[in-house]
């Protein structure tokens, strides 16, 4: 059971967030060069690639997890090694999300979950967030199939940052109960 949450969150976060320099990109740009870097690198060159308020709200979404779970083993399984929880509160946010979201991607490599390409296949602006239509290309198994997602972004200083997926509360939620039924 609890296999199927972590599926649920590496699917999930599959579009989600090195820093890399973004100065004057348009957000389709910017959607781009983070897309590329997700295929082609794997999930923790993406951190990055995120609004800082964003990368909070996510360390504080798992650190809430870990508290509740008080599993050192599902801390170890993102980590790769023991580590308390008063360390992962004291890490910034954005080397937090890059050892997460690496984990993540070693789970995709695992389960053999390949993102191969993507396209932008339209924009709708809404407020000061755009938000881009993408299509992302995908094999699991050696199965091909693609999905269609939407990736949020927001201006930050003199450029674009994503934002999470408001499924990012769901999935975390899904974990939680699928750490229940564990127990």
């Amino acid at each position: 059971m609890m296999k199927k949450y972590l599926y649920l969150l590496v699917l999930g976060f599959s579009l989600l967030g090195l820093t890399p320099a973004f100065a004057q990109q348009t957000p389709e740009q910017v959607t781009a060069a983070y897309l590329d870097v997700a295929n082609k690198s794997g999930l923790a060159g993406t951190a990055g690639y995120f609004h800082p308020d964003e990368l909070n709200k996510f360390k504080s979404a798992f650190i809430m997890l870990f508290e509740k779970a008080g599993d050192q083993q599902l801390m170890q399984a993102f980590w790769g090694e023991p580590v308390s929880l008063d360390a992962l509160k004291a890490m910034p946010a954005e080397p937090f999300a890059r050892q997460m979201l690496g984990a993540i991607g070693k789970l995709m490599k695992s389960e053999d979950i390949h993102f191969t390409h993507s396209k932008i296949v339209g924009s709708v602006k809404e407020g000061d967030a755009i938000h881009l239509l993408v299509r992302q290309y995908a094999s699991v198994e050696n199965i091909e199939f693609n999905s269609m997602q939407i990736v949020t972004l927001k201006p930050y200083q003199d450029s674009y940052k994503l934002m999470f997926s408001d499924k990012l509360d769901g999935m975390i939620k899904g974990l939680q109960a699928g750490l229940a039924k564990k127990r």
